[in-house]
């Protein structure tokens, strides 16, 4: 009930604010359980004069909830405040001097009001948020906050607000995210019926240094399942990783992809989902909302096209915006970069300097270089991605001991690296 009445509340309410310069710029409704700061939200004086907010009235939606802000507090032009739910569990997080609290009540994680009256009891701003579309769902649990986009916009409105950075900017203006340099940025959550991967989705660093994300946790919306990245992998700055669930059918989609880990042992929900990502201490980094509804792109879901943000990925843009995602290519680009002509996929990678035969092969494969390199290494994987052979500067390799089926060639020369695709049958 409390939900429908705090909409009613939102489509009927037509108030006539006092005058007093405040607006309220940042929600924190429902943290992130491994950043925990409580429940907050942040106010800002727009105005030319100082605002003497001395026995200002904040309120929820509720009848009873109630902050009475102690006599002699002010608000000078430009400058924001936040008011915490706890101030001992904000502290922990975040570590500014302008917050005020206790306020003695919480903000509804299913959808709330923020409301502030004057001395006299005149309203100067009432928002009634909820944590489902029209209103950002990335805000709801997911280690995000609700941000107005512009101190200008009215904050009654839904459209008037995006889903800040991870932990939000408490006590100051928006800015990019910079922080956030392990990204999410493409996204197969239902691929079409006859080109079946799998869920998966890219990692990707877009920042200046090589990351360790080795021991990265990974969940969707469901706290309890968990995915650990292996020991070891490392991102070089514009480096991806592909995180798969299914190897069977992943495998068969891109046996050429090794930039690969996996699998997670859930699924991502066709109908919108959370991906999380934290680090090795169990932190939260970076997390997205998807959905699958307009405006996001539908393509993605069940028509061959995956989520891509390649081209779109800008540190102070709204990641859990659908203008920030695109439909790309058929089957996606995992692990590489997007390239807008989606017919260079994975076997832009087979080199035609080389020729690899016989094809299908029982007992011998012979390598023929068109001009001959200083040196080679040949890798051969089976389609789960294991490495099942290796050699060294040689033309013929034994593959008589391997069991039959499709295997990846990888040849790595001082000039170029190249896969192969070869079918061993021993009939």
């Amino acid at each position: 009930m409390k939900k429908i009445y705090i909409l009613f509340l939102a489509l009927v309410t037509n108030l006539c604010f006092g005058q007093a310069t405040i607006t309220v710029t940042e929600i924190n409704y429902n943290s992130d359980s491994t950043k925990n700061g409580a429940d907050w939200f942040e106010i800002y004086n727009y105005g030319a004069s100082t605002v003497d907010l001395s026995l200002f009235r904040l309120r929820d939606s509720s009848a009873t909830g109630l902050y009475l802000v102690q006599p002699g507090e002010t608000l000078a032009p430009g400058a924001y405040l936040v008011f915490c739910s706890d101030t001992q569990a904000f502290d922990a997080i975040y570590n500014i001097t302008n917050r005020i609290g206790n306020l003695g009540f919480n903000l509804g994680n299913g959808g709330d009001g923020v409301r502030i009256f004057d001395n006299t009891n005149a309203p100067i701003v009432e928002i009634f948020y909820l944590d489902s579309v029209p209103w950002p769902k990335g805000a709801d649990g997911y280690g995000r906050t609700l941000e107005l986009i512009n101190t200008s916009m009215d904050p009654t409105l839904s459209t008037s607000w995006k889903t800040g950075c991870v932990l939000g900017s408490p006590g100051t203006g928006f800015s990019a995210c910079v922080n956030e340099t392990i990204v999410v940025s493409e996204i197969n959550y239902k691929s079409s019926p006859t080109e079946n991967a799998g869920d998966w989705f890219e990692i990707r660093n877009i920042g200046s240094t090589s990351v360790d994300i080795g021991n990265y946790g990974v969940r969707n919306h469901k706290t309890s399942l968990h995915y650990l990245i292996p020991s070891g992998t490392i991102l070089a700055p514009q480096g991806m990783v592909v995180v798969y669930n299914t190897p069977a059918l992943f495998n068969a989609q891109f046996p050429f992809l090794l930039n690969k880990v996996g699998p997670f042992l859930f699924g991502l929900d066709g109908d919108g989902d959370a991906i999380r990502l934290y680090n090795s201490n169990d932190k939260i980094v970076f997390s997205v909302y998807y959905d699958d509804d307009s405006p996001w792109a539908n393509t993605p879901d069940g028509f061959g096209y995956t989520l891509e943000s390649d081209t779109n990925f800008v540190l102070s843009r709204d990641v859990n915006n659908a203008s920030s995602w695109f439909a790309g290519c058929p089957e996606g680009s995992p692990g590489r970069v997007y390239n807008p002509d989606c017919s260079i996929g994975i076997e832009e990678y087979d080199n035609l300097s080389i020729s690899l035969y016989p094809n299908p092969a029982s007992e011998i494969v012979q390598i023929s270089f068109l001009t001959n390199p200083s040196t080679w290494n040949i890798s051969i994987y089976n389609m789960l991605g294991e490495k099942v052979l290796n050699s060294e500067n040689q033309t013929t390799v034994n593959v008589g001991n391997l069991s039959p089926g499709t295997y990846i060639f990888e040849i790595v020369t001082p000039a170029f690296r190249t896969f192969k695709k070869i079918i061993i049958s021993h009939e």
